[in-house]
């Protein structure tokens, strides 16, 4: 069901131009805007900056093309923060992630990521959104700027993602562990399962030392790459569980397409997962082995608690719908459009 939204659509003031970091980079960010935009009936465009290395020319170049290629309302959707230094502060909006880069830099790095990433955008956009309450929550303590003007929207989920009803294999259940990067938590994840019958499916690209674990616990496993989101879904599809211990998430959103499958979750007990997920999943401590092997040994042997946490996760899910979700955008576009 699409939002009313009356004389305005498709009219030029309201067309919405999003600006995306540079195409087939990463896939996310996108895939997360292009739900918000089935939830629409305003006419957009998308646009994405030519370059993705963090040079200062480069930079330079992205801004310059952010705001030559500027319309009446225009949405930086993430990642490019810094575009928001060539665009008219009175019709621009800008969605913050997460503060990863930031928090992974040291020295220069970390000055120059705060000032040009964060604090300066956000002091001049008109509108700043955040994609959880931790997100929002880790901005006012590391980046002091006027937090009252930043307005937490959640991710939304594809339509694609419908409940998809599976008989768990309890001898040899499929376990989907999604992200092989540092914070995906992986090897802790391989080290749990040590011992445990199942069969561990990751998405990602492994790391040498990533295999050789693998190869030293004896895990049974495979390995998919580059997929496209079709793919993606249907390995929510085929998977028992779904594995996401993470370290660090500005979101969670295999924690929500796996609710919206059907699927039981084994989580992180921290912030925003806890949030999110309504604690409809398993949650565990994400640095402690032996709390994720538990988790992992509780989901596989009681169905009762399985059923129950798939339920609550259906529940959960709903107010994660693109329409949802995307009439809260529309508001501030609306917004902007009046002003």
């Amino acid at each position: 069901m699409y939002l009313n939204i009356f004389d305005m659509t498709g009219s030029d003031e309201m067309k919405i131009t999003f600006f995306f970091r540079k195409k087939n980079y990463e896939h996310s960010i996108e895939r997360v805007f292009d739900n918000v935009k089935h939830g629409l009936r305003i006419s957009y465009s998308d646009k994405y900056v030519p370059n993705n290395k963090v040079s200062p020319v480069q930079l330079l170049k992205n801004i310059l093309y952010c705001r030559n290629n500027s319309g009446k309302i225009n949405h930086i959707t993430g990642d490019i923060y810094y575009a928001m230094l060539g665009m008219s502060a009175k019709n621009t909006l800008i969605t913050i992630h997460d503060l990863g880069i930031f928090n992974n830099s040291k020295g220069f790095k970390r000055i120059f990521f705060y000032y040009f990433w964060y604090y300066l955008p956000i002091k001049k956009a008109r509108y700043v959104t955040c994609i959880s309450e931790f997100t929002k929550e880790e901005i006012a303590k590391k980046i002091k700027c006027d937090i009252d003007k930043i307005k937490v929207i959640h991710n939304p989920v594809s339509l694609s993602y419908t409940y998809s009803p599976k008989e768990f294999d309890e001898t040899n259940p499929r376990v989907l562990h999604i992200g092989t990067r540092p914070n995906k938590n992986l090897e802790r994840v391989i080290e749990a399962l040590e011992g445990i019958k199942c069969h561990l499916r990751i998405i990602g690209k492994l790391t040498i030392e990533q295999e050789k674990l693998l190869s030293e616990k004896k895990i049974n496993y495979s390995n998919g790459i580059n997929l496209t989101n079709e793919e993606i879904q249907d390995e929510y599809v085929l998977c028992d569980i779904v594995s996401f211990p993470s370290l660090y998430e500005g979101f969670g959103m295999p924690v929500i397409e796996a609710q919206a499958v059907g699927r039981v979750v084994l989580g992180a007990e921290i912030e925003p997962l806890i949030e999110i997920s309504n604690r409809a999943i398993c949650l565990v401590n994400p640095y402690d082995v032996e709390s994720i092997r538990r988790g992992f040994t509780e989901l596989i042997s009681s169905e009762l608690y399985r059923n129950n946490l798939i339920e609550k996760g259906l529940e959960n899910v709903d107010k994660f719908k693109p329409d949802a979700i995307a009439n809260q955008y529309y508001k501030i576009y609306k917004s902007i459009a009046q002003s």
